[in-house]
């Protein structure tokens, strides 16, 4: 979706031969991957930016010393790359760069001479470099400074209008209203949140951090917050299908569903901990009553649940695809409360629910497995998980510090458990100019261009080596007889085969 680069600005420059070189050889590092061009065929999804990224960090390498708007998208887009293959600590450099280049030419400050265009890109450059860097501080287990949303000098232009209108007709918006379609401002005002979440959670694992019974305190104050956010959307942002089929009609469902999902990953996030069977009905640790922390691990379910339809949605529907690396983390903590449900659970309505749930999860994760290396780990971890959950019914089942890394820190390496455009230098590929117009970056920092050619079912249909008709797949979700256990067992090993 198009977040940072205003598109008809950009080809336009593309057909100049204006474009910066290293922004589209990133941006091509990305979207090759969803490229259905003649020439890539012979390559995996998850091989063919390669080419492009090694001449993208080529030309970046000298400008290193020389920031600017051009050197901040570049390191974001060439981070977002170095993540989806795994590469995570050098992802975070560039990042951190990317936030020191922003850092040194100000590039909150809105200068009055500038085209609205070029004004805009820089609030939509800079909030993004906000949004990524608190991610992927809380992904490296260090500390981030939340900037509060009223100092972020958010995107004033409404999405729509910066996603499909030329240059021209951009207007921004006056004092305090709120663009009509602005989910890039909406989304801002989750972060103070999200922040707040993941301290709360390293604070309940550390040994010299808070008390369970604290946690209980904070975390429905919090959650107010959350609730509060999506109460205070406008009625045409508000979750459901028809507004999405109102917004993916105007070529906005994507970005819409990646709000939405990334609200529901927050409220499972924060209410993961009551999960937790050693407080089981009857507990007389805490002052609260059973029926609290039932209504905590159903607000878990919940939104895990919620999780699991937008991903659904997401690789069904033409324009609402979400092909970013960064949402297998969130299907990750969906599928681990599906399978703490097989596990642990004895209602036969919610059991068989929560098998179709992560199934239909699975399959979505074997999409996005086969466009980004890094994936594969993050689907490891059910198995790490599926360990704990058996090893829960004899020995209670605890948020310690390997739970809080496992929700909070989506790419680090989780150990056991334990109780403590352009003229094209490359032979044999497509024009660049191609790659642009017939693939998107759905991780929401490139652009995206035409379409027309992706079919309706594309993510189930052509994804290489994925059959979603698969005997396997369809024996997993029909057949009845398999027990929670062979299901379980069954499933993680077509996931991760």
């Amino acid at each position: 979706m198009n977040t940072i680069f205003h598109s008809a600005t950009f080809m336009q420059r593309l057909s100049e031969g204006s474009a910066s070189k290293i922004i589209v050889y990133a941006i091509c590092a990305l979207s090759a991957r969803y490229s259905h061009h003649e020439t890539l065929q012979a390559t995996l999804p998850s091989g063919r930016g390669k080419i492009y990224a090694d001449e993208a960090f080529r030309l970046l390498h000298p400008k290193l010393v020389t920031p600017s708007l051009e050197t901040v998208q570049a390191y974001l887009l060439l981070g977002q790359f170095l993540g989806g293959e795994g590469e995570y600590r050098t992802k975070h450099i560039y990042v951190g760069i990317a936030r020191l280049h922003a850092e040194v030419i100000r590039l909150w400050e809105i200068p009055d001479d500038l085209a609205v265009v070029d004004r805009e890109e820089r609030r939509r450059a800079w909030l993004t470099v906000r949004i990524s860097y608190q991610w992927s501080a809380t992904d490296m287990g260090t500390e981030s400074i939340a900037v509060p949303c009223s100092q972020l000098n958010l995107p004033c232009v409404d999405d729509l209008s910066f996603h499909t209108g030329p240059a021209a007709s951009l207007q921004e918006g006056s004092g305090p209203a709120e663009p009509q379609y602005g989910l890039w401002y909406q989304m801002a005002g989750t972060l103070e949140i999200f922040d707040k979440i993941t301290c709360l959670l390293r604070q309940l694992s550390q040994s010299d951090g808070i008390s369970f019974t604290t946690y209980c305190t904070e975390a429905p104050l919090l959650a107010q917050k959350l609730r509060q956010w999506a109460n205070n959307l406008p009625e045409t942002l508000q979750y459901s299908i028809s507004n999405l089929q109102i917004l993916s009609e105007l070529g906005l469902g994507r970005t819409f569903l990646a709000m939405h999902i990334g609200y529901h990953h927050f409220y499972q996030m924060l209410h993961f901990p009551f999960l937790n069977v050693s407080l089981a009905p009857g507990s007389t640790q805490f002052s609260q009553g059973t029926s609290f922390f039932r209504d905590g691990a159903l607000k878990c379910k919940n939104s895990a649940n919620v999780v699991s339809e937008i991903v659904q949605t997401a690789s069904t529907k033409k324009d609402c695809e979400l092909l970013c690396h960064l949402y297998a983390h969130v299907t990750v903590v969906s599928s681990c409360v599906h399978l703490h449900t097989l596990l642990l659970g004895e209602d036969a309505q919610e059991l068989t629910a929560a098998r179709e749930r992560l199934l239909l999860n699975f399959r979505y994760l074997m999409i996005l497995k086969a466009y980004w290396p890094a994936v594969d780990r993050s689907a490891h971890r059910l198995l790490v998980f599926q360990d704990l959950c058996r090893d829960s019914i004899s020995n209670s089942f605890t948020l310690d510090n390997w739970m809080a890394r496992f929700l909070t820190e989506p790419t680090s390496i989780i150990a056991e458990r334990e109780d403590t455009q352009l003229a094209n230098p490359f032979t044999g590929q497509p024009e660049i100019s191609t790659l642009l117009q017939a693939t998107q970056d759905a991780s929401g920092l490139a652009i995206t261009t035409d379409t027309a050619d992706i079919p309706g079912e594309w993510s189930l249909s052509t994804v290489p080596g994925f059959d979603p008709h698969s005997s396997m797949f369809s024996s997993l979700l029909n057949d009845r007889d398999l027990t929670t256990e062979d299901l379980v067992k069954n499933s993680l090993e077509w996931l991760l085969e």
